[in-house]
């Protein structure tokens, strides 16, 4: 993930395999797909639609209205203001056209951020590669850690 010369699609591979490391909760429901597909609706319907938004997932037993947009930046791209527009974008698709959808959280995920990037923003998560990977790790870490805790503690039979 630190190589500039990484591509997107890469990156995306591995996180539509590999979802649990953005969420252990997540389950996607389209990769790289049209809007229109999502939705079921014809894109002659709004041109619109057309467009395609990394990863669409939903959260186990959550509520069937909520979904999470995860959108994907390469490495050689900073994270910037016009990225969440794009987010923004495709979250207005989909209430104008599913007004069943209640909940839409926003995921900007890349390998650098703008200096002029938003913060704050309600419902909208921007992360780095790298942190969600070191995160992962130390929760696996803490994870054999336990684990082999609990191997000492079996045979300690004083």
């Amino acid at each position: 993930i630190k190589q500039k010369d990484t591509k997107e699609n890469e990156i995306h591979k591995l996180l539509e395999s590999n979802l649990w490391l953005l969420d252990n909760n997540y389950d996607l429901l389209k990769s790289n797909k049209t809007l229109s597909d999502y939705l079921s609706v014809n894109i002659k319907k709004d041109p619109a639609l057309g467009k395609r938004p990394d990863l669409i997932v939903k959260i186990f037993f959550q509520d069937p209205h909520h979904v999470v947009l995860v959108e994907l930046k390469k490495p050689s791209v900073k994270l910037k203001a016009e990225h969440i527009g794009q987010l923004l974008g495709y979250k207005g698709i989909i209430e104008n056209h599913n007004p069943a959808i209640k909940i839409i959280d926003l995921f900007l995920l890349g390998y650098d951020v703008d200096l002029n990037m938003p913060r704050g923003l309600k419902d909208l998560n921007v992360d780095l590669l790298e942190n969600i990977l070191n995160k992962k790790r130390n929760e696996f870490d803490e994870f054999l850690k336990i684990i082999e805790e609990s191997r000492e503690d079996e045979y300690d039979i004083f």
